[in-house]
């Protein structure tokens, strides 16, 4: 293969993946204003939620996804968790982009006795569309410290985390194919220079035989 055309091969390469990288990122970087949410709030001090955390913030729609978070009772009555949860709100407040992912906690888990903690594990496909998210994960459980109703125990959501800034992309959207097709470009870029070394040093050795 003549040197010369595949350098200027490689060379278009390189230019067609610095054109295509930047508006890759722009189009993934749009929807990215945070508004914050304030509606769950711990009503207890005496229960509280800590240590939220999600395994990815780079969601590609349709992966599994794991969300932590730890409750612990500081109180000396016995309080009972009945779901572990973790809620998509939409950055720009369209609520048709909302999601809300949920787990109950079985009958033998679900007591939290006096200084108990209990880490909660919730995995779940991510079905939003394509755009940023704030994540909050909290737990649901009987507040028994509280005495504001007299018809038993209210269940409050205490928060292990808020505002996680989120991004779901969809790979079957005109952004998620211009992501692939970078992806894509730049591994035939690499393959190229590494064929273009190859053959240079190739030509070196042989230089040094004769």
């Amino acid at each position: 293969m003549n040197s010369g055309i595949v350098k200027k091969t490689g060379l278009l390469a390189v230019l067609f993946l610095l054109v295509v990288i930047p508006f890759t990122n722009a189009s993934m970087a749009e929807n990215s204003t945070p508004v914050p949410t304030d509606n769950h709030i711990n009503q207890s001090n005496v229960i509280q939620a800590f240590n939220g955390n999600i395994s990815s913030t780079y969601i590609v729609r349709g992966d599994t996804i794991s969300f932590y978070g730890t409750v612990l009772n500081y109180g000396d009555l016995n309080a009972t968790i009945l779901s572990f949860n973790a809620e998509f709100v939409h950055q720009e407040e369209n609520d048709r982009f909302n999601r809300h992912y949920s787990v109950s906690i079985d009958a033998d888990h679900r007591n939290l006795g006096p200084g108990e903690s209990f880490t909660g594990t919730l995995r779940d496909e991510i079905t939003n569309p394509q755009s940023s998210y704030n994540v909050t994960i909290y737990f649901v459980v009987e507040d028994v410290y509280d005495a504001s109703t007299e018809f038993g125990a209210p269940a409050w959501n205490f928060t292990a985390a808020e505002n996680i800034a989120v991004t779901v992309i969809d790979i079957t959207s005109p952004s998620g194919i211009i992501i692939g097709v970078g992806v894509s470009f730049a591994v035939i870029v690499v393959v190229i220079v590494i064929f273009i070394l190859y053959g240079w040093l190739k030509e070196r050795f042989t230089k040094r035989k004769h």
